[in-house]
C-alpha cells in the first residue's frame, strides 16, 4: 500500500489493494480485544465459503462516512467470522463479552483473532475498557481506540 494512501481513511476493495479515499465526518470510538491465541489467515480464508450473491457493502460505507452508528450496526458484517469461529470457538465468548459490555455492533477484525465493538463515545469506550480489563481472562489485551477525522500532518526536518 502506498504510504500516501494510508494517511487517511480509505475504502478497500478487491483483496484490499484497491483503495478509494473516503471522508469521515465523525470520530468513532471503539474497544479492541486481542485474545491470547492467534489465527492463521490462510486457515481462515481456506474455510471461507463465498456466496453466489455477495452482500453489497455500500450501505455500510455510506453509514461510516456519515457516522450513523445505527446504520453501521445494521449493515456491518464480516464473512470471515464464521470460519474463524469454527477454528477458534472461544472468539464467540469474547464477542459476547464485548456485546454484554454495551458495545454495539461487535465484530471480528479481518480474519482475526482480534475483536472490536463500537462505543457511544470516548467515555463509554474508556469505561468498558476498564471494566473488561478487570473481568477478562489472563492474556487478553483490551484497548480503547478511535478513528481520526483528518490525516495527521507529518513534517520531516532536514538535518
Amino acid at each position: 500500500v502506498d504510504a500516501r494512501s494510508a494517511a487517511q481513511a480509505a475504502w478497500a476493495r478487491g483483496r484490499g489493494e484497491i483503495l478509494t479515499p473516503i471522508g469521515m465526518r465523525t470520530c468513532i470510538h471503539f474497544v479492541v480485544a486481542f485474545p491470547p491465541h492467534s489465527l492463521s489467515t490462510g486457515g481462515v480464508y481456506g474455510r471461507l465459503n463465498i456466496p453466489r450473491n455477495p452482500l453489497d457493502s455500500t450501505g455500510f460505507r455510506d453509514a461510516l462516512i456519515k457516522g450513523d452508528a445505527a446504520a453501521m450496526a445494521a449493515s456491518m458484517m464480516n464473512r470471515l467470522s464464521e470460519p474463524a469461529l469454527e477454528i477458534l470457538p472461544p472468539l464467540g465468548e469474547l464477542l459476547e463479552s464485548l456485546w454484554q459490555s454495551g458495545l454495539e455492533p461487535c465484530q471480528l477484525t479481518g480474519s482475526g483473532s482480534a475483536c472490536f465493538g463500537i462505543a457511544r463515545d470516548a467515555d463509554h469506550a474508556a469505561a468498558v475498557m476498564r471494566r473488561l480489563k478487570r473481568s477478562m481472562q489472563p492474556g487478553v489485551l483490551i484497548l480503547a481506540a478511535s478513528t481520526v477525522t483528518a490525516a495527521a500532518t507529518i513534517e520531516i526536518e532536514s538535518s
